[in-house]
């Protein structure tokens, strides 16, 4: 389930509702994966948090991306769910052909001391356009990238969960 990209119908959602949503998907699937946008501070958003297992931190490979995903997970840490940050996958997202002007193995240093895992996702032609991607026209970096993003959300499926029955 993906986030709107208008914040109104966001808001419209509310926790409960979101919850009941999630308790009908988990009857049918065994794996749910729901993206909550930019508003972690909604209602709904604080009750799928409450719900979650583990999360993935996105964020461009720059100073202002990192800073914007590390005060994600401060907040996270601050309101109940160090558990989470623990159990990331954070995922570097490159947006342009070459990101030269940042230090990207400080800012992968600094989302692997806080997170289970830190991976980066290369710049692709395909994907700068923005529209719907087929994944066959990625160049085979990219593929191998995102299977191993993939690969490392799939192993936290193995560890127990904290505060979870």
């Amino acid at each position: 389930m993906a986030s709107d990209d208008d914040p109104r119908i966001t808001q419209a959602i509310g926790e409960a509702e979101f919850q009941r949503a999630i308790r009908l998907l988990e009857h049918h699937y065994n794996l749910v994966c729901l993206d909550t946008g930019t508003g972690v501070l909604e209602s709904a958003t604080r009750g799928i948090l409450n719900a979650a297992d583990q999360i993935v931190v996105v964020s461009a490979p720059s100073l202002d991306g990192a800073r914007a995903a590390s005060s994600t997970l401060d907040w996270l840490e601050e309101n109940g769910h160090a558990n989470l940050v623990r159990g990331a996958v954070a995922v570097l997202n490159a947006v342009r052909p070459s990101e030269g002007f940042v230090d990207l193995n400080r800012i992968e240093g600094h989302f692997a001391n806080r997170c289970r895992a830190c991976l980066r996702i290369p710049w692709d032609p395909h994907l700068e356009a923005g529209a719907e991607a087929n994944l066959a026209q990625l160049r085979g970096e990219t593929q191998s990238a995102f299977l191993d993003v993939t690969a490392a959300i799939a192993s936290g499926f193995t560890e127990p969960t904290e505060g979870r029955t």
